[in-house]
């Protein structure tokens, strides 16, 4: 199954995504020898600081559409809540320890714009 094909459920609403991008650098990835410090050029990117987190946030279903490709009308999950892990809605697991949130990362230096999501849970 793909994800780009059908059924479909559409939401909308706000996201956090703070990946740190000190990785773009290819230099940090160089052989060092010993005592050499990770390069530390910031002039080209933006966000070398990052927390690396992703979450949603006030994000409803807006639309579905079906396995023939045509939107359902009057379905129940119309207007259902789309949640993650967020600070402000730490989940717990069922072994009382907390749901940690989700982790966005650019894995490849040459390929930016390309970000992988870990431990999204929806």
């Amino acid at each position: 199954m793909s994800y780009l094909g059908f059924p479909r459920i559409h939401f909308a609403g706000a996201f956090f995504s703070n990946p740190a991008n000190l990785n773009n650098l290819i230099d940090n990835y160089a052989n060092a020898t010993e005592g050499q410090p990770l390069v530390y050029d910031t002039g080209t990117y933006n966000n070398p600081n990052g927390v690396a987190q992703f979450y949603l946030q006030d994000c409803k279903v807006t639309q579905i559409i079906g396995t023939d490709a045509k939107e359902v009308a009057g379905d129940p999950l119309l207007g259902a809540a789309v949640d993650t892990v967020n600070p402000t809605d730490r989940q717990q697991a069922p072994d009382g320890s907390n749901y940690i949130l989700a982790k966005m990362a650019d894995v490849d230096t040459d390929m930016q714009f390309r970000s992988e999501l870990y431990g999204l849970r929806l």
